[in-house]
């Protein structure tokens, strides 16, 4: 910043003091600036980040934007009485950033990673997110967004303009991630202790300006928040894993760019092993009564992943930490779309049911989502359910791939339910896979897969005989590859892995559009798990515009990955983000 005023042309008889006179403290919090250049008539300082105070074993953000502070220049000139000048100032604290954190863009524009603009050469934007001594290397990416016209170069040099900083001030983080572009900045840093993290981010004076830039903060941290001794959750930390292994249906997603130079990047969030759980990840809405026609020539009957948020005209993200709820079709689906967990608002969220905004309903009983998740009182579905393309009595529900319920021993499958229904299982939701169970059941029951000779189900269908209160279902055996000890819960939870993926995108072929995916896996410690996919896979339509895919990538850490799927620069420039785009990734286990 610079300050405006008479003062000694040598930095070294200028001290600069930034203080905080803090609330009910009796002593002032006093921190010295270093002085960046002088003249006669202005100084320019660094503004200090231990002006922030105290940043350890925070748990939350602190409340406010900005904070009243006094700075305090002493000037002593040689042979010369020294003078005290005080200035004025509001300090604009940090912008609270989360690992992972996504906007959602409106008109249907999708899930872009954080963009901001530099405005000039003395523009800093500063954020802060809160860091846990578990975390441990964490990845920061400061990449451009908009290409110059005459010769696809990236007109921010941000190479080496980003700076973290730890608990005690200091820079962290000086090692590089490969796969950055030149002008573009990476770090990779060790987050080892409870507290907030600043970030600053600011461009070389050789830039051109104004432009914009993206930031993603990745790490082996997600969602759902702790719930901190005074009973409250801790702050928004992460978002919520977003995309399941072997989904039912690919999920769309469109990359509009703000103008015809800025381009949208799109992180998935998923993880290398996770707790078995025998309840159901996602429900169905069946075109018929007895499930999905395989080969049928609607469209509109496809096996279809329930819209997003609605954003028209305005940004609807209810949960910061949970980007994807709440769909709008909770209330009114529509034949053949299918609903999974991570579009439901998040039961450990760090948000408020009552600070959910535009009037969105708070409760999803009596919704097609009541049934995912755990038996739960108070959260149901009647069937019969009225819908605006008319009235279904059935749904089916996945169990997830990796959680199927196995036949063992006793029974294999749970329904909680209160009412008359029939159930029909099996490893795909078209019809001719599903197999009944004879006759009619009622209330809660329990089912033997031996029965039907089935080895597994991943699929149940539910139909209302005439009419049912579904709450859930629940694989009784499931299979599990490991498990590992819940001290909070003192039981040994089993868990899946997965030991590699597939993850594919394909170009919206109808209309066609000059867009050519790549895909970037980020592993669990930040990095970037070379090489990228832009090769081409799948429905070539030219050889510079091709499908793409991530085939046979190995996990090899444990925690959480994100692949981040984008338009490729060359050889058209403009496709990098310009035109309103749309691809199916599709993650499957191996």
């Amino acid at each position: 910043m610079t300050i405006d005023g008479n003062f000694d042309p040598s930095p070294q008889n200028n001290l600069v003091t930034f203080v905080w006179e803090i609330p009910d403290q009796e002593d002032p919090f006093e921190v010295e600036a270093e002085v960046v250049d002088v003249t006669n008539n202005s100084i320019r300082v660094r503004v200090p980040v231990g002006i922030l105070g105290d940043r350890s074993n925070l748990k939350r953000f602190p409340s406010g934007t900005r904070r009243a502070i006094t700075i305090r220049v002493q000037i002593s000139p040689p042979g010369a009485q020294p003078v005290l000048l005080q200035f004025p100032f509001i300090l604009i604290l940090p912008r609270p950033l989360i690992y992972d954190e996504l906007s959602v863009v409106p008109l249907d524009g999708g899930h872009p990673i954080l963009q901001s603009t530099l405005s000039d050469a003395n523009d800093v934007d500063t954020y802060w997110f809160l860091g846990r001594s578990v975390d441990g290397r964490a990845g920061l990416r400061v990449k451009n967004t908009r290409l110059t016209q005459a010769d696809a170069s990236s007109p921010l040099n941000l190479n080496g303009q980003t700076l973290v900083f730890g608990l005690d001030s200091s820079p962290i983080g000086n090692s590089e991630i490969e796969g950055r572009d030149r002008n573009d900045d990476t770090l990779q840093m060790m987050i080892n202790q409870d507290g907030l993290y600043v970030i600053t981010v600011q461009a070389d004076p050789t830039s051109t300006f104004p432009n914009p830039y993206q930031i993603h903060l990745s790490g082996d941290t997600s969602s759902p928040q702790s719930v901190l001794p005074d009973g409250i959750r801790e702050g928004a930390r992460a978002i919520r894993r977003d995309i399941l292994y072997n989904h039912p249906a690919p999920r769309w997603e469109r990359l509009v760019g703000a103008d015809n130079g800025i381009a949208h990047n799109t992180p998935f969030k998923f993880p290398k092993r996770e707790e078995t759980s025998p309840y159901a990840k996602a429900v169905l809405i069946p075109p018929t009564v007895n499930g999905f026609t395989i080969g049928e020539s609607d469209p509109s009957l496809y096996i279809r992943r329930a819209k997003d948020p609605d954003v028209t005209g305005q940004l609807r993200v209810v949960d910061i930490t949970n980007p994807l709820a709440r769909t709008p079709s909770l209330g009114a689906p529509e034949l053949g779309e299918v609903i999974d967990f991570t579009q439901l608002p998040s039961p450990a969220s760090a948000i408020e049911a009552a600070a959910v905004p535009n009037g969105a309903v708070d409760s999803i009983d009596g919704t097609v989502g009541a049934v995912i998740g755990m038996p739960n009182i108070g959260l149901s579905l009647k069937l019969p359910l009225t819908l605006p393309s008319g009235e279904i009595s059935s749904l089916i529900l996945d169990l997830g791939s990796g959680h199927e319920a196995i036949n063992q021993e006793g029974n294999d499958l749970r329904v909680h339910a209160v009412g008359n229904y029939t159930v029909a299982v099996g490893n795909t939701p078209f019809v001719n896979d599903l197999v009944p169970f004879p006759g009619v059941a009622a209330d809660l029951s329990d089912f033997d897969l031996n029965e039907i000779g089935l080895s597994s189900a991943r699929y149940v269908r539910i139909t209302a005989s005439p009419n049912v209160q579904l709450d859930a279902i629940q694989a009784l055996n499931i299979y599990y590859e490991d498990a590992f000890f819940d001290e909070l819960r003192g039981i040994n939870v089993p868990i899946a892995r997965a030991n590699s993926i597939t993850f594919s995108a394909r170009r919206e072929k109808a209309p066609v559009t000059e867009f050519d995916p790549v895909l970037e896996l980020i592993d669990p410690d930040g990095r970037l798990n070379l090489p990228i996919a832009d090769q081409g896979f799948g429905d070539p339509t030219s050889v510079n515009l091709t499908d793409t895919a991530l085939v046979k990538r190995g996990l090899n850490l444990n925690g959480f990955y994100r692949v981040v799927g984008r338009g490729d620069r060359n050889p058209i420039p403009a496709a990098f983000g310009s035109y309103s785009l749309a691809w199916k990734p599709v993650v499957t286990t191996i």
